[in-house]
């Protein structure tokens, strides 16, 4: 009997970079109800949203990462998120 092997995924794993630390994956975005648009940037947008698990009302800031990747502006993304990590303040969500 011939050996099968497992048919590779379109994704192989083992060759990639791990995810950057401000990708939000898949189930943190569950947790978040969209709802209209509250501002419109050169590199995304911010969208009023809900958290689902305490019904907090919160603004999310989507980014557009292939505009940062085409302005080679990943730096700028990081150092935000580095001073949003520093920042200790009841309407902003501690990363």
């Amino acid at each position: 009997m011939p050996i099968l092997k497992k048919k590779a995924s379109k994704k192989d794993t083992s060759s990639e970079k791990s995810p950057k630390p401000y990708a939000l994956d898949l189930q943190k975005k569950k947790e978040y109800k969209t709802k209209g648009v509250i501002g419109i940037g050169t590199y995304g947008v911010v969208r009023e949203a809900v958290h689902i698990p305490t019904g907090r009302p919160v603004a999310l800031k989507i980014i557009k990462k292939h505009i940062i990747k085409e302005h080679h502006k990943e730096g700028m993304v990081e150092r935000e998120l580095s001073i949003l990590k520093k920042i200790k303040h009841p309407h902003i969500v501690i990363l």
